[in-house]
């Protein structure tokens, strides 16, 4: 297989933490999740739905959840069918948004994708202390 060129954003984006790998729906389309820079550092998600070959723009998955101090929350994602017996048409994505990491204060957030009409659920946060060890 030939490399994917995703975005210069994506490819970027920091560490592995920072972004997903491509989660296929199908042959041709592909969603790909990460910070970046080119929308005031809100977690985003970009669309193939020809393999890889072109991106669509980004949409943004948080709202006002910038990290802070240059540093991204680590981001992670499950799709519905990655799960034996599911047939969810869903990502599921999870992220550790820091609001300030001097302090250990931060959200934990999850919002889910729905493949089917690309509709982005309500963001769920939950406010933690968060351990920077």
């Amino acid at each position: 297989m030939a490399d994917i060129i995703v975005t210069t954003a994506y490819n970027t984006s920091g560490s592995p933490d920072d972004r997903t790998g491509i989660i296929w729906t199908t042959k041709l389309t592909g969603y790909v999740i990460y910070w970046t820079t080119a929308t005031a550092d809100d977690l985003v998600y970009i669309k193939t739905t020809d393999g890889g070959l072109t991106w669509g723009a980004e949409v943004r998955i948080s709202t006002n959840h910038a990290p802070t101090n240059g540093r991204a929350g680590p981001v992670a994602a499950w799709a519905e069918w990655w799960t034996p017996g599911d047939n969810g048409s869903k990502i599921l994505i999870a992220w550790c948004d820091p609001i300030d990491w001097g302090a250990t204060l931060g959200e934990f957030c999850f919002r889910s994708l729905d493949t089917i009409a690309d509709t982005l659920g309500t963001i769920s946060q939950n406010s933690q202390q968060i351990d920077s060890d």
